[in-house]
């Protein structure tokens, strides 16, 4: 019997979270009152603060990254407020 590999990558992780996300904004716009889909889509948020956390240990040059955190945060906000 072959033996099946399960491996957790950050692309599943970042797939896994994107597809939570769509369903929490999906639902909580298109169809609202399904609450336990945008409870699902809550999971979302720790996905992509581990997934941040993550590449702060793994970068090369920690103040580029840092940078670019803060750079995308601030382009975010900008957006959101639109």
């Amino acid at each position: 019997m072959k033996k099946i590999n399960f491996e957790v990558t950050s692309f599943g992780l970042h797939i896994l979270a994107m597809a939570l996300m769509l369903c929490d904004h999906l639902w909580i716009t298109v169809v609202p009152g399904n609450n336990w889909l945008t409870d699902i889509g809550r999971i979302a948020f720790p996905i992509f603060a581990f997934m941040t956390v993550e590449g702060f240990f793994y970068t090369k040059n920690l103040k580029k990254y840092v940078k670019i955190v803060i750079i995308s945060s601030k382009f975010r906000n900008f957006a959101n407020c639109l």
